[in-house]
């Protein structure tokens, strides 16, 4: 049963810790250890209320009796006062909120998915991509106007807003390109003209479709004109609809659904409606952004979290901003102190279930 927290018994200081299960695995050969993510993330809270006289107190006595030690639950404030930045307490999914990665076979660059431009090509598994596999390809152009490219099943509309992104790395100083357009009717296209690092780096072209525009939304890695890659390290390829890149989700033969953020509509337009680090609560269950959320012209905007969402987001999800909370239960008495006045302090411990 949940139980009204206290309106009166406002928490003065917190401390949030996220226990993230991971499975690790090393290979007695080659000692590369590979870490796999579970479900199972719970946060736990230390909390001190503040100072309170006995008619207040009365009113916690009260709550922590119907609580019944760790019988039941409440809800707890993630935050010590309202967060700045959301203009509204909650925000409305846009559609359904759910992410999608409509590029198929993402770290799959030799898949008939991905058609060679001008007698491009890729190798397999040639490198370490950033998630620690030997999964990045080489996309090899040894002459310029090579290159690969995925025509997606995306169908493209007009004043719409898509985002193609991939990780790349390669001759430190060396040059290539990624596009993203539409494919018939009136073509609008967006390019990114990238300098290599030894180190993969995420990179994204974004384009909004203008009037005439029709087909399916394409996406290519390329040398093109004046540039200087003969080959380079690609992985991890991603097309969304939206106006920047959200966590990445990897696809094979079908596009795929990430649980590591969602759409969001109504927000503060052309601004930033949240910074990275503060909280949002979505299905009873509370989470930390990773990136700032900013909105678009429309007041549209994506929100990347952690840990993963518990379920995929639905049109009538709706997000907690401006103060944001964790379901939670006590995982041990409440430690209470008595000074003269008589002013009563508590603090308690208490975790995260769902």
């Amino acid at each position: 049963m949940l139980v009204t927290y206290p309106a009166a018994c406002k928490p003065h200081a917190q401390n949030w810790t996220l226990t993230q299960p991971v499975q690790r695995s090393r290979s007695a050969w080659t000692g590369r250890e590979q870490r796999l993510v579970m479900t199972g993330s719970r946060w736990a809270v230390s909390c001190e209320v503040i100072a309170m006289r006995l008619a207040t107190y009365q009113g916690w006595a009260s709550f922590v009796a119907q609580l019944e030690g760790s019988a039941n639950t409440f809800q707890v404030p993630a935050t010590t006062a309202t967060q700045s930045g959301p203009a509204t307490a909650t925000w409305a999914m846009n559609g359904t909120g759910v992410v999608t990665n409509y590029c198929l076979y993402s770290e799959q660059f030799d898949n008939a998915a991905w058609g060679s431009l001008s007698g491009g090509t890729a190798t397999a598994n040639t490198a370490v991509a950033p998630d620690g596999t030997t999964t990045a390809d080489t996309i090899n152009c040894a002459v310029v106007y090579r290159g690969l490219g995925q025509p997606t099943a995306l169908a493209a509309t007009v004043g719409a807003t898509y985002t193609f992104s991939v990780y790349l790395a390669g001759t430190v100083g060396q040059t290539c390109r990624i596009r993203v357009a539409n494919t018939t009717g009136t073509i609008t296209a967006a390019t990114t003209d990238v300098t290599l690092t030894a180190a993969f780096a995420r990179y994204s072209a974004t384009v909004t479709l203008a009037g005439g525009a029709t087909g399916v939304m394409d996406c290519w890695v390329a040398r093109e004109a004046g540039q200087t890659a003969a080959s380079f390290y690609a992985w991890g390829a991603q097309l969304e609809i939206g106006s920047a890149p959200s966590t990445y989700i990897r696809t094979t033969s079908a596009a795929a659904n990430s649980l590591a953020a969602f759409k969001v509509t109504g927000l503060t337009v052309s601004s930033t409606n949240l910074s990275a680090g503060q909280m949002v609560t979505i299905g009873e269950r509370l989470y930390v952004a990773t990136a700032d959320v900013v909105a678009d012209a429309s007041g549209n905007a994506t929100v990347s979290v952690k840990p993963n969402l518990a379920a995929a987001t639905t049109a009538a999800s709706v997000a907690y901003v401006q103060n944001p909370y964790a379901v939670v239960t006590m995982t041990e008495a409440p430690t209470v102190s008595v000074e003269p006045g008589p002013i009563y302090r508590v603090s308690f411990n208490a975790e995260e279930v769902y």
